[in-house]
Formats: structure tokens, sequence, C-alpha cells
């Protein structure tokens, strides 16, 4: 259960977060809160529409950062909370991760799946060097930066064949079925 100061803490930051996206004409992006959880529902136009649903997890904030990730858009509501948000396959792809939305799908390590943005749990653990200052990440800012990450990568519908065989391989591996022309570029 949530302490009450950390209750308002999350109430006050969502309204922000929803009143900015207002502001700014966030038309891509729907937000839902379901306790200390935040769901943000990204849909890109490019090539065509294709929809991810970021989980905003805020149940160790703001002692410890946020743990953010991507669950099956396709999902009911009632089952986002209990979902993993580690498979890849509902990811952005960073074909340069620096570049291109720091999205990492493979990495070697206790977190092999994560957003490597100073705002994430899982970049603390590789980037031991830096601190975590909660005030510096206000959730919509985290939203903000979702949003301008998710347009630098690349959807699914885009991967090229070598990413394919890449995803194909990497997927063998940890047990996951690709359903048919996932990852091949085609429409």
């Amino acid at each position: 259960m949530l302490s009450a100061y950390q209750h308002a803490i999350i109430d006050e930051q969502y309204k922000e977060a929803l009143e900015r996206s207002k502001e700014e004409g966030w038309q891509d992006i729907s937000l839902n809160r379901h306790e200390s959880f935040i769901y943000a529902r990204f849909t890109t136009e490019l090539p065509k529409n294709y929809t991810y649903l970021c989980r905003i997890d805020m149940s160790r904030y703001p002692v410890d950062p946020y743990w953010i990730g991507f669950i099956n858009p396709d999902l009911p509501n009632s089952r986002w909370d209990t979902s993993s948000d580690c498979d890849q396959r509902f990811w952005p792809w960073s074909p340069m991760p620096g570049l291109h939305g720091s999205f990492i799908l493979a990495f070697q390590g206790p977190f092999r799946t994560f957003w490597c943005r100073d705002c994430n749990f899982p970049f603390f653990i590789y980037h031991s060097d830096h601190v975590w200052y909660p005030g510096s990440w206000r959730l919509s800012r985290v939203i903000a930066s979702l949003r301008d990450a998710i347009r630098k990568a690349e959807p699914p519908s885009r991967w090229r064949p070598l990413q394919r065989e890449t995803l194909v391989l990497i997927a063998g591996k940890m047990g996951f079925t690709l359903p048919d022309g996932a990852g091949s570029g085609a429409k």
C-alpha cells in the first residue's frame, strides 16, 4: 500500500503530466493510472500506425528511480499490472541506442531489456558512477523523453531482415516464438 506522502507525489505528478500532454497537444499519447503504475499509450504514424504501451512503475519513487518497460498493447486493462514489461516484441528498437532512443533489447547482464536513461532503475546498475536525483525527472519529463525516444526508434514493422535474424536468434534463446513476418519489414 502506498504511503500518504508517496500517494500525494504520484497524484501531483500524474496531474501535471496530463496537463502537459493537453497543453502541448500530444495527440499521439494517452495516459492512464492504476495506483503506482502509470500507463502511456504511444501511437506512431510512420510508416504505418503502431502502438506501444509503456508501464511506468512509481512504487519505489522518489527513493528509487522509475521502473519503465513496455507491455503488449493488445492486452485488456485488467492484465496490465501483472504483464511482463521485458518482452522485446513490444519494445521500440534502437539501431544505434545512443542516437535512436536508447532502447536496449538484448544486453548481457541482470537487465537484458531496458531504456538506458537516468530516470530508469536499470540505468544505474550499468552506470554506477551516476547518482539518482528524483527532482530532475518529473513524470511529465519522463513521458516527454519517452515520446521523443520512440520517435527516433524503429517500430517492429520497420526492422530490416538482418535485424529479424538477430531477433529470431535471441527469441529462440529466450524461449519465445515470434509470429510470422515479425521484424521482416513486410507490410
